[in-house]
This record gives C-alpha cells, sequence and structure tokens, in this order.
C-alpha cells in the first residue's frame, strides 16, 4: 500500500514539475514577445525623425534593448505576485 502511495505521488509530482516548466516557457515566450513589440514601436517612433540610416539603426538597437530590459524587470516582478514562493523553500531560509 505504501508503495502505490508513492508510485502515485511521484507521479503526480512529475506531471506538476512538467505543467510547471511548460507554464515558464508559454511566460517567457511571452515575455520575449511583448518586449519585440514593444521595443520595435517604440524605436520606431524615436527615430521616425532621423534621416541618417546609421543612427537609425544604433538608435533603433539601443531603443530596442532598453525596452526589453525594463519589460523584462516588469515581468519579473509580475511573475513573482503570481507564482509566490514555495513555504517550505522561504521556512529553511529564515531557520
Amino acid at each position: 500500500m505504501i508503495s502505490q502511495y508513492k508510485k502515485e505521488s511521484i507521479a503526480n509530482t512529475k506531471s506538476f514539475i512538467s505543467s510547471t516548466r511548460l507554464f515558464e516557457r508559454a511566460g517567457v515566450f511571452v515575455a520575449i514577445l511583448l518586449a519585440a513589440i514593444l521595443g520595435n514601436y517604440v524605436a520606431h517612433l524615436a527615430t521616425r525623425q532621423i534621416h541618417n540610416t546609421l543612427t537609425i539603426y544604433v538608435a533603433g538597437v539601443l531603443i530596442g534593448l532598453l525596452v526589453g530590459i525594463v519589460t523584462g524587470i516588469y515581468v519579473k516582478r509580475i511573475w513573482r505576485r503570481l507564482l509566490p514562493a514555495p513555504q517550505e523553500e522561504t521556512q529553511q531560509k529564515t531557520s
């Protein structure tokens, strides 16, 4: 009976881990997609009146990078609010 419980517990743990991995990967993909769209949009707005091609390229890359970093920071903050740390890990750290 105990071995049956352990098998079911392991199976549930594996399915939970795989679903968590899928959720994390989907979240990362959405964050990357959001950063790319926002970066492209802001870069086009910022470089609209620049006429030199090299300046447009450099400014677009820098602005896109900045928007990507800011988007990553906000996604990380939102991610922490949506998925709080497990209680077991936080109790071990405080002990």
